[in-house]
């Protein structure tokens, strides 16, 4: 609702249909303080208010890509105003620019207007970060939360807001004046124009028509029709401007022709009968003098002309008409034309019936042809009305004369800002200067007062001493306070640190011990002293890798002692746990490498990762040396057996552990379905 209400009331008009659309101020200050959501709720309200107020399509769609591209950037980390800043210098500037191209608009124009365009993103972009910059920072009202910038980054952010954004603006308000003032001026001048070339026109045709006139009075005082030719000659010879004259009878035949070059055409064309002609039907009927439209060239000389015409009485009645003919190409002033022209101003003349009497070459436009006025929208203009020729729009002052007929001055919508072009490009170079020399400025004193602060820094770190940063401490009271402050907690902070860092090490030696004696206990088996199965599970990873990695044959035996819940049931649990600890020693005893893992696996059984390919024989020597062995307890003599199975890893190192473990783990009980006290091996 914000978004519509600011785009409606809250435009700011620049020239012609051109404004500073400020609802885009809603939708990016959203992306700043609302959750994504609510954000583009708002964003969708802006882009749809600024699309119903100029009817745009593709500069809708400019504004929506801007919003979607500073969020992009946003969540790439990138600084609010750089974002903004970027997408109307490589996307949206570009686009518009194109948009213009597009449209048969000239480069000039495409420009201007994209460049106004632009400074309309960078406006609202700036507005938004200022009105952020007043939201507390604690805020529910604040969900964007960039990453902290260089401090250069932060002063050169408020002098861009500090300086640019009251450039733009005056420069906008400058440009909105320039044109305005300039557009009146303009129209006045084509009205002025027009004008002019219709008093000229104006007072040829009235002259003609009074030369008539005048014939006219003279012949319907004739008593002898014989003197009519002489009468008629005279007045022809008497007016420049008018090129040939003829006295019709009123039947439309032609009974005299003057001046004299066309005089000898006269028995030819007193055959011709024009009543057909409007001149002629409509001086007939009304009994008044009448000015013509344009006649194609069709009779005298085949000559393009305008007639003025005056009817003809004898005793009341009427008796034919008297024509004055002008050619068009006398029609006008040249120099009334060369001086408009000269101006930048086209013309264009038509009759009353709308036929074009007269256009400048620039609007190729054809003599004869009809002229439609075709009211015509173009965004430079604000009040000047305007006319399409020829596929262009223009602004136009026109001017109508006495007999209908209609002068266009014209001028192309881009004379309007024509003369503030350089001043344009003059702000824009100050513009890029003061850009340029403001960055320089944030560099130079966002060090100022960061050096201090880096200094402390390095101070804290041990890199320097507290005399060497004394001198740039100086940049203020303050500062020179906080430094002598952390020069002295720094004394008493390494003091303290010394004593409590003795106070570590000895406490550390005393954890270091602690925790190897947990480590043993949480690796060795309580019972046996050898591995658990949880040491086992760490350690033949780790052994299991390495073999594989580097092609080392390895063989994993499980060993199960034959019968023992009967060593338990017969002599108790106390003779069974040192029949489990005496096979142990065994295995340990027997161990020819430091690289072998024995741990007891679980109650009764062991389980080996042993390194090379002859470990059947071992595990053989060992089952035997058990089967021999006699273990007293309590005055009983308790014989065991074993059971074992061996995995052999000789070529095919693929098998996962866990399968290997399984596979040793079947041939273990193959060995105990076969009889028990035996080994069963397999080589892979």
């Amino acid at each position: 609702m914000t978004a519509f209400l600011i785009n409606e009331y809250g435009s700011l008009d620049i020239y012609g249909a051109i404004s500073i659309y400020m609802g885009s101020v809603a939708a990016l200050l959203s992306l700043l303080v609302l959750p994504l959501r609510l954000s583009l709720a708002v964003f969708a309200t802006s882009v749809l208010t600024f699309y119903l107020q100029i009817s745009s399509t593709s500069f809708a769609l400019v504004q929506a890509a801007e919003y979607l591209f500073v969020l992009a950037m946003i969540r790439l980390k990138v600084r609010f105003l750089i974002a903004v800043f970027s997408y109307w210098i490589f996307i949206g500037f570009p686009a518009v620019f194109g948009i213009f191209l597009f449209d048969h608009q000239s480069i000039q124009t495409a420009l201007f207007v994209a460049v106004t365009i632009g400074l309309n993103g960078f406006v609202c972009g700036i507005f938004a970060i200022f009105i952020f910059w007043f939201v507390p920072s604690q805020s529910q009202f604040r969900a964007y939360n960039p990453v902290p910038p260089r401090f250069a980054k932060v002063v050169f952010e408020l002098c861009i807001v500090s300086v640019i954004l009251p450039t733009v603006l005056v420069t906008l308000v400058f440009t909105w004046r320039s044109t305005q003032e300039t557009e009146k001026q303009l129209n006045e001048q084509l009205l002025n124009a027009a004008f002019q070339v219709d008093s000229s026109i104006s007072e040829r045709l009235s002259h003609n028509l009074h030369s008539v006139k005048q014939t006219a009075v003279a012949l319907n005082k004739l008593d002898n029709p014989d003197e009519a030719h002489s009468i008629l000659n005279l007045a022809a010879n008497g007016n420049a401007d008018i090129e040939s004259m003829i006295v019709v009878d009123q039947d439309g035949f032609i009974t005299a022709l003057a001046p004299e070059k066309y005089a000898r055409y006269l028995p030819t064309y007193q055959q011709k009968n024009i009543s057909e002609r409007e001149y002629f039907a409509r001086t007939k009927q009304e009994k008044t003098a009448y000015v013509s439209d344009v006649i194609e060239g069709q009779g005298i000389g085949t000559m393009d002309i305008v007639a003025a015409t005056a009817p003809l009485f004898k005793d009341g009645a009427f008796t034919g008409i008297v024509q004055g003919a002008t050619k068009l190409d006398t029609l006008l002033d040249e120099r009334v034309i060369s001086r408009i022209e000269g101006d930048g101003i086209a013309l264009v003349l038509t009759d009353s019936s709308g036929v074009i009497v007269y256009s400048s070459k620039e609007l190729l436009l054809e003599q004869l042809d009809s002229f439609d006025l075709q009211p015509a929208f173009h965004m430079f203009l604000r009040q000047a009305p305007a006319l399409n020729a020829n596929g262009l729009a223009f602004m136009y002052g026109t001017s109508s004369s006495e007999f209908g007929w209609q002068i266009y001055a014209l001028a192309p919508p881009t004379k309007v800002f024509r003369n503030i072009v350089n001043y344009f490009l003059y702000i824009g170079i100050t513009f890029l200067i003061s850009v340029l020399l403001v960055g320089l400025l944030a560099k130079r004193l966002s060090a100022i007062i960061t050096k201090p602060l880096v200094n402390l820094e390095r101070f804290l770190a041990g890199k320097v001493e507290g005399k060497e940063i004394m001198p740039e401490s100086t940049i203020s009271i303050e500062m020179v306070t906080v430094t002598n402050s952390l020069i002295d907690a720094k004394q008493v902070a390494e003091n303290f640190q010394a004593e409590l860092k003795q106070q570590v090490s000895d406490k550390t030696q005393e954890l270091q011990g602690a925790n190897e004696k947990l480590l043993y206990a949480s690796q060795i088996d309580a019972l046996t002293g050898i591995y658990n199965r949880g040491a086992f599970d760490d350690f033949s990873k780790k052994a299991f890798n390495l073999y594989v990695r580097e092609k080392t044959p390895f063989s994993v035996v499980l060993i199960d002692i034959d019968h023992f819940k009967k060593v338990n049931d017969n002599f108790g649990h106390m003779a069974g746990d040192e029949c489990i600890v005496k096979v142990a020693k065994a295995l340990l005893d027997t161990s020819k490498r430091d690289s072998d893992i024995i741990a007891r696996y679980g109650g009764e059984e062991y389980i080996m990762m042993l390194s090379g390919t002859t470990h059947f024989d071992y595990v053989e020597a060992i089952r035997k040396e058990i089967e021999a062995a006699v273990i007293s307890v309590d005055g009983n003599d308790i014989k065991l057996t074993i059971s074992a199975g061996i995995v052999t890893i000789n070529n095919d190192f693929s098998l996962k552990l866990e399968k290997l473990i399984s596979l040793t783990d079947e041939l273990l009980y193959d060995s105990k379905r076969n009889g028990r006290n035996q080994t069963t091996h397999v080589v892979l």
